[in-house]
């Protein structure tokens, strides 16, 4: 279900309403079925959490096998590298490979690196991303956004707010 907001805006045409106690009606039908939506993705959510729950349960002791036999494999290799892997750096067996692969990263100082990258020129090794920046367009005269190819556009979108807490504490049955 998509999150929910105070304010709605309808994508699509709303069934005829042709007074306000008709559009009262709509408006409290609309929260009775949010609040509809809502139950129901909690009883969905309750459920996803107990079968990841039960599944973890399941998946903990074959996990904790796992961890075991690649504790077991690390440590002969390493004991065994220089026999196992004078030539090559891996070693095909029946039902797998085992073996060290070169693994290089680069650590930087949260500090300093980027500072330093700056000083010495080094600008190539920097992210920069850059796009316009819609909240400061805002503020410019619509003179000033013809000139880069942008405007303001506005335009009056109906919408509208329901009273869910009112219509639960009123009770989600017929009483209006």
């Amino acid at each position: 279900m998509p999150k929910t907001k105070k304010r709605f805006k309808p994508t699509t045409k709303m069934a005829a309403v042709r007074n306000l106690d008709e559009a009262n009606d709509a408006l409290l039908e609309i929260a009775r079925r949010r609040i509809e939506l809502k139950r129901i993705d909690a009883d969905a959510e309750d459920a996803i959490n107990a079968i990841k729950e039960e599944a973890n349960e399941k998946a903990a002791p074959i996990q904790k096998e796992i961890d075991h036999f690649e504790k077991g494999l690390a440590a002969y290799a390493e004991m065994s590298r220089e026999e196992l892997f004078a030539d090559k750096k891996s070693k095909e067996l029946n039902f797998g490979i085992i073996g060290y692969r070169k693994s290089t990263r680069i650590s930087i100082s949260r500090k300093h690196t980027l500072d330093l990258l700056k000083k010495h020129g080094l600008t190539d090794a920097i992210k920069v991303k850059e796009s316009p920046n819609k909240d400061v367009l805002a503020d410019y005269p619509d003179e000033t956004l013809k000139k880069v190819k942008a405007k303001r556009v506005s335009d009056d979108k109906f919408w509208y707010e329901v009273k869910e807490e009112e219509v639960t504490q009123k009770g989600a049955s017929g009483q209006k």
